[in-house]
C-alpha cells in the first residue's frame, strides 16, 4: 500500500501528524522521515482541507473547561451547593 494511502487512513482515525508518523513506522515499518514528506507534499497540495481538518482535531481546552465549568455552576445552583 502507499505512504500517502497510509496517511490518509491516519486522517480518517483522526490521528495528529505525529501519531500518523509513529503509526506508519511501528506498523508498516515506514520510516518517519518518508511519512514525513509525503504528509508535507499532502498538505500543499490540499491546503484547505488540512486548515479544516487541524482545527476539527486540535484539541482547545480552554473552551472545553468553560463548558464543564458552565455546566457544575448550573448544576449546583440546582442543588443550592455554592462550593465552586
Amino acid at each position: 500500500m502507499q505512504v500517502q494511502n497510509l496517511i490518509e487512513r491516519c486522517l480518517l482515525f483522526h490521528m495528529s501528524q505525529d501519531q500518523c508518523i509513529k503509526a506508519l513506522a511501528e506498523h508498516a515499518g515506514i520510516k518517519p522521515l518518508v511519512t514525513l514528506t509525503v504528509w508535507k507534499e499532502l498538505q500543499k497540495e490540499n491546503k484547505k482541507f488540512f486548515r479544516d481538518y487541524f482545527q476539527v482535531t486540535t484539541p482547545t481546552r480552554k473552551p472545553f473547561f468553560n463548558i464543564v465549568k458552565g455546566d457544575q455552576v448550573q448544576q449546583e445552583g440546582k442543588t443550592g451547593n455554592n462550593n465552586v
